[in-house]
């Protein structure tokens, strides 16, 4: 497609405004009128992405048919193939003028020549026949009745995110070439329920306390004998029944009592 054919458009442009058309206000008229001349100039300066915007802008005021095929140019030029390819055949399925009829045969050629140019997408999820599979590129969905089949995309890097109830999400990054067809492989792995914590067994806790208990009994027992026991020898053998010893020993004695 030739810039001259391209930017004849501008010259058609007046006459195609002023054709009958969905009621717009004069104001909206003159304001997509000029944002399209715009367009063509940023797009003779090479300004793709401004031009585009302008496009954009004007056929959103005025839809236009010359507007679309301009539009699909400056979408081409930017790398928005597929976003391009559609213009094109919007522009192509619009009713023949005087005023478009030079611009059909490049719009043909355009749509064929994007054809080739725009990648492609398969998706390969695994296991294979999970219920309920969602998939996502670049954050869209895709409808189930289309897993699968090769998604048509612009070229360059996209994502693609897949999940199912009871699985972890699964993503990818791939980036096909112009023409390229890739395939975005996603493995879903199944969730595992957590273990549940382990029951505390009563009896276990009933068996050991008691055990515990009678234990430290035990040993204060068997404290309390020894010190009775050393109070009744000491006592036994005090040289009489009063004085300090005596009185030391007797205390001993009642020690191991308590």
């Amino acid at each position: 497609m030739s810039r001259r054919v391209f930017f004849a458009a501008p010259l058609f442009a007046v006459a195609l405004y002023l054709a009958p058309a969905r009621a717009q206000t004069p104001a909206e008229t003159a304001e997509a009128r000029e944002l399209f001349v715009e367009g063509g100039t940023l797009a003779e300066q090479g300004r793709w992405d401004e031009a585009r915007e302008r496009f954009e802008r004007s056929l959103k005021l005025k839809h236009a048919s010359l507007t679309l095929y301009s539009l699909g140019v400056a979408q081409r030029q930017t790398g928005r193939l597929i976003e391009a390819r559609a213009s094109f055949l919007a522009f192509l399925a619009e009713p023949s003028t005087p005023a478009t009829k030079p611009f059909e045969k490049p719009a043909q050629e355009a749509v064929a020549e994007l054809e080739k140019r725009i990648a492609k997408i398969r998706v390969d999820i695994n296991p294979v026949g999970v219920s309920g599979i969602s998939v996502e590129l670049d954050g869209a969905r895709v409808p189930s009745e289309g897993l699968a089949e090769a998604r048509p995309v612009n070229p360059g890097a996209h994502s693609v995110t897949a999940s199912a109830p009871g699985y972890s999400t699964a993503s990818v990054r791939v980036a096909p070439g112009e023409g390229e067809e890739v395939v975005a492989k996603l493995v879903l792995e199944r969730i595992l329920p957590m273990n549940p914590a382990a029951p505390v067994d009563d009896s276990v806790m009933d068996r050991v306390v008691p055990v515990v208990l009678i234990g430290s009994g035990l040993a204060t027992f068997a404290a309390g004998l020894a010190a009775g026991m050393t109070g009744v020898i000491a006592s036994s053998g005090a040289p009489t029944r009063d004085g300090a010893e005596a009185d030391r020993a007797r205390s001993m004695a009642l020690m191991g009592d308590i």
